[in-house]
Order: structure tokens, then C-alpha cells, then sequence
């Protein structure tokens, strides 16, 4: 369907990618807005923002094959409930080491899934296939 799983190099800049992302949304919600200053920069941020996951998908579409927009759609929405499930499920641990690993382990399977459903998300709304095509070697005549 896509080649994300193919390609680490892809799948290593959308992680990277929604990672930043993730981080300046984070950044952006706890942003104070008392003054036009510091809306002026809310905005130019969530522009900023916007334009990155624009940036990401647009790359991303570049890879897609051959769209299966339902089955996409059904694989977004299983990885991110799985994303969702693993990340809330909280197993009974006694030491704090063991509870530290657990939550680093479910954080990191979470931020996979949901970078998988970002993936499928893009394939689902794609238009089909990529923009280049290599071109054949063979002589026109």
C-alpha cells in the first residue's frame, strides 16, 4: 500500500517530524495571550505549525503506490485507539524502576502507532499516485 514500512528514512522523517510538531503544539497551547504581542506570536507559531504538517504530508504522499482510502482510514483509526489504549494502560508495578521502563516502553509503542496513523491518515486522503514518475530509458522515436 505504501512504502513508510520500506522506507525507514521516511518513516524516520515523519516521526521527526510530528515529533516537532508535537512539541510546538505543546509549546503553542501553554503560550500566555495577555498581550497583541504575544498573539501576534501565537498565530505566526500555529502557522508555523500548520505549514510543517502540511510540509510532512505533502512528503509523504510523494511514496504512496496505490491509495486504498478505506482501508487507510480503517488502519488510522486502529492505530491511534491502539496508540490510545497502550499509552493509558497502566500495569500494577511495585518498583519505580519498573513503573519508569513501563511508561517509557508504552510512550514509545504509543508514538509509533500514532506516527503509523499519521501514514495511513495521509494515504487515505492522498490523490493516488506520485507526482514524479521516472521517465523510461528507452529512445523515443
Amino acid at each position: 500500500m505504501i512504502d513508510v514500512l520500506r522506507s525507514p528514512r521516511t518513516l524516520i522523517e515523519q516521526a521527526l517530524g510530528l515529533g516537532i510538531a508535537g512539541i510546538g503544539l505543546w509549546w503553542w497551547l501553554g503560550w500566555p495571550e495577555g498581550s497583541v504581542f504575544q498573539l501576534l506570536i501565537s498565530g505566526a507559531a500555529i502557522l508555523v505549525i500548520l505549514a510543517l504538517l502540511f510540509v510532512l504530508g505533502s512528503r509523504l504522499r510523494r511514496v504512496v503506490v496505490t491509495p486504498h482510502r478505506p482501508l487507510s482510514l480503517v488502519m488510522a483509526m486502529v492505530f491511534a485507539l491502539a496508540a490510545y489504549g497502550v499509552v493509558h494502560w497502566v500495569p500494577v508495578l511495585t518498583s519505580l524502576t519498573a513503573q519508569m521502563v513501563s511508561a517509557a516502553a508504552r510512550f514509545g509503542i504509543g508514538y509509533l502507532l500514532l506516527v503509523l496513523a499519521w501514514c495511513a491518515l495521509v494515504v487515505a486522503i492522498s490523490g493516488g499516485s506520485p507526482r514524479s514518475i521516472q521517465e523510461s530509458t528507452v529512445a523515443r522515436p
